[in-house]
């Protein structure tokens, strides 16, 4: 933006104005970066765009519809490549734990591990999979859910590496370690924590080149005003 000698403001919105919706673009810009925001608030924002003809990209998010503009990683395909990694390790009981599963990126998240475990001949039992928050203190109650277990899972993806940081904490705050006592998978390009013994194996999520993308493209939907329909899915290397 700043190559093209581009001003750019940073908008909050809350949940509870969505209905005044059109009070936060009243001061008309010449396109919108959108990140961070809930399916509420996804909705509300992409249908007044819509209707007022504004160039937007959202980032970070992939929402199936027509005309919808956005930046997004494979999230499928990541959580694909992430649990295979884990079944080649010959990992047979594999815990999912999710975030929230409202979001539109936590579906299909899981299911890519649930693809990757049927692709290689692998149950997928409802008992290990858990969705709740992405927040380390999920992470945390998933890990006494996990290892309270008669028979537990030898290995977890962790959809978000806050909850792996939580994960974490129970683990060690029991006196057990990773790899050793569970293998641990998760999706994010954050350390997840101090305490990893090796490193954690991650996806890896480009936000410098989404966020390059992402400029580029609304740039292209400023001064082209027939663009339309911009849909860009990136590659989420697995780091190991």
């Amino acid at each position: 933006l700043e190559e093209n000698h581009i001003d750019n403001i940073l908008l909050l919105i809350d949940d509870g104005d969505i209905d005044k919706i059109e009070n936060y673009f009243s001061n008309s810009h010449d396109g919108y970066l959108i990140i961070g925001t809930s399916p509420m608030q996804e909705d509300a924002i992409l249908d007044y765009f819509r209707k007022n003809k504004t160039p937007y990209i959202i980032i970070n998010r992939w929402i199936h519809k027509p005309y919808i503009n956005y930046v997004n990683i494979d999230d499928m395909n990541a959580a694909y490549l992430a649990t295979t990694h884990l079944i080649k390790l010959n990992h047979r009981k594999i815990a999912y734990i999710g975030g929230n599963k409202e979001y539109r990126h936590s579906e299909l998240r899981l299911l890519g591990y649930k693809k990757a475990l049927k692709d290689n001949n692998v149950d997928v039992p409802p008992n290990l999979i858990f969705q709740g928050e992405y927040s380390e203190k999920y992470g945390f109650e998933a890990g006494k859910s996990l290892f309270s277990m008669p028979d537990r899972p030898t290995a977890a993806f962790t959809a978000g590496d806050l909850i792996a940081i939580g994960l974490q904490s129970y683990v060690y705050e029991h006196g057990l370690f990773i790899p050793n006592d569970l293998s641990l998978v998760t999706f994010g390009s954050i350390s997840p924590s101090p305490f990893s013994r090796p490193k954690l194996t991650a996806i890896d999520i480009p936000f410098r080149d989404m966020g390059e993308q992402a400029a580029t493209a609304l740039i292209m939907q400023m001064n082209v005003k027939k663009v339309v329909g911009i849909q860009i899915l990136m590659d989420a290397p697995l780091n190991i």
